[in-house]
């Protein structure tokens, strides 16, 4: 599955929805999908996670992994790693930046001290399936709205391992 999909996916600029169970390969596509975007095409990615929790520890795994291909930053609730947040965050300094919904839509909604998002190629969505959700999902959708009305051309990675209803997202 793996294979299919990253061949599929690698050579299109299209929006890719991946939907399969738990522990058979989404992140490890999403990340290939992500260093090609970086190192390729020269473009940022923003990879969305719905937890702080979540973040750190995928944070820390990247870091380990490929640390020394890209640089990698993490930017969620109230801090990032080493201090207090305000509005603008100097992502010209990053090529990956790990943030959750929440983080990702306050920069969007001050979308003038953070230019930077222009040049975001990729936007990798975990549990995308939160889309569902009565409060969450109505948060998650208006942030890719509005960050597609920013930046148009950027493309979207979502992975969910339950999106029973795959077709519609699509």
């Amino acid at each position: 599955v793996q294979r299919d999909v990253l061949e599929k996916t690698l050579v299109t600029k299209n929006n890719v929805i991946i939907s399969f169970p738990t522990g058979s390969g989404k992140s490890l596509i999403a990340e290939i999908i992500a260093l090609k975007t970086i190192l390729e095409d020269k473009e940022k990615c923003v990879y969305l996670f719905p937890l702080k929790a979540i973040a750190e520890e995928k944070f820390d795994e990247l870091l380990r992994y490929y640390g020394d291909l890209v640089k990698i930053g993490i930017f969620t609730g109230d801090y990032t790693k080493g201090g207090f947040y305000d509005q603008k965050i100097d992502g010209w300094k990053y090529d990956l930046l790990i943030m959750t919904p929440e983080r990702f839509d306050s920069l969007i909604r001050s979308w003038r001290n953070n230019e930077w998002l222009n040049e975001v190629g990729l936007v990798v969505i975990d549990e995308f399936h939160l889309l569902g959700l009565e409060r969450r999902g109505a948060k998650l959708e208006a942030l890719i709205l509005r960050f597609r009305k920013l930046n148009p051309f950027a493309r979207l990675l979502v992975m969910s391992a339950t999106l029973p209803n795959i077709d519609e997202f699509g």
